[in-house]
């Protein structure tokens, strides 16, 4: 990699670099060969970066049956986790201080634990009955206690299995999700990359931001109080803006509810055939995810809110970075459709050939 310290050092004047120990004076114009190994060992440096993740996992379980219901055992499992998490990320020195050619990185470092308990049941009411070839029940509880201040919660499922006819099997669920912020997400420290972002306030031929100077006058009052001259003569400079983003030590869990209905359907009438299909819906709440940089830009345009407008930076009216830290935004919310057909050939001297054909079918993906 580039030391930029040394190349800087060694790019002039010639009397800084003279009395700096090991400088080797760097010329770029001199035609080829002018640049030597010597020059080239003096401004390069091997890069060396060092990361470590270490989890402790401690469990106990137990499953049996409890007592024997009308369509067959009771089925208890139960058990204890013990989760224990560290991270850690530690830059090449040269790169920390700044000095490198890559995306500066800073060390970081950190830890928490979680203790659970969970018990699931499997209870199956029904069997080999008038419409219930199989009728079952099940459920789960899972409590978790999460050390950092993020806290304890309890979650639940229950689920319904039932076969009217050997032939079908239907069955539905609801579950509660949690999900702890990971070491990255809570510790990760300050980076930055550059993004294809059309600037709302630029009257640049082919911007495709959806509100924009050009076609919305909202904007277009909104972007002259920024400072972009009213006369609509402000392109960007450069595609790409600069985005600062990294962890957020103040994250909150994710939460989620999810409903599943569907089923199975192997018609004995053609043996090796089956056909499943499932709807889902599923909302996350406080979903840990980076704003999009093209919202925060115009929402702090039209709302003037401080807190958005910390995160935008513009100079003289020209857009030159955005911040995009990990948040607890308000929720996803999706929906769709799993259809997936099977078919198994019977078997052949040289084995066995499936046919399987699986689509899905996104009905929304809403990111609020």
């Amino acid at each position: 990699n580039i030391n930029s310290d040394r190349l800087r050092t060694a790019l002039g004047p010639l009397a800084a670099c003279n009395v700096t120990p090991g400088c080797v004076p760097f010329n770029l114009f001199g035609g080829e060969g002018s640049i030597t190994q010597p020059m080239m060992d003096y401004v390069t440096f091997v890069q060396r970066d060092s990361s470590e993740q270490k989890v402790v996992d401690l469990t106990a379980n137990m499953s049996g049956s409890l007592l024997e219901l009308p369509g067959g055992p009771l089925g208890l499992a139960a058990g204890v986790e013990y989760r224990d998490l560290k991270g850690r990320f530690d830059p090449d020195p040269i790169v920390a201080a700044g000095f490198s050619s890559d995306i500066p990185a800073l060390p970081t470092s950190g830890s928490y634990n979680v203790k659970e308990a969970y018990a699931e049941l499997s209870a199956p009411l029904l069997a080999e009955q008038p419409f219930a070839d199989l009728l079952e029940l099940t459920g789960a509880v899972r409590f978790s206690d999460y050390s950092r201040g993020i806290g304890s919660t309890t979650t639940l499922k229950a689920g319904l299995n039932w076969k009217p006819i050997e032939d079908l099997r239907l069955r539905g669920s609801w579950a509660e999700g949690f999900r702890a912020p990971q070491i990255g997400e809570l510790f990760g420290t300050q980076t930055r990359f550059d993004e294809v972002l059309d600037d709302p306030c630029s009257s640049h031929p082919g911007n495709l931001a959806p509100r924009r100077f050009a076609n919305d006058a909202e904007v277009r009052a909104a972007c002259i109080a920024a400072g972009v001259p009213a006369n609509g003569s402000y392109q960007q400079a450069n595609a790409q803006i600069s985005v600062s983003t990294g962890g957020n030590e103040d994250l909150q869990p994710e939460t989620s509810k999810s409903w599943v209905l569907g089923g199975v359907y192997s018609p004995s009438w053609l043996p090796r055939f089956s056909i499943e299909a499932n709807w889902y819906k599923i909302k996350v709440d406080g979903a840990i995810q980076a704003i999009p940089r093209a919202t925060t830009v115009l929402n702090c345009l039209l709302t003037t809110d401080p807190a958005t407008c910390g995160l935008v930076t513009r100079v003289n009216g020209e857009l030159i970075e955005v911040q995009g830290f990990l948040q607890n935004i308000a929720a996803i919310k999706t929906k769709g459709i799993d259809l997936n057909l099977a078919y198994r050939f019977p078997e052949t001297r040289v084995g066995t050939f499936n046919f399987t054909w699986n689509n899905t079918f996104l009905r929304n993906y809403d990111v609020i």
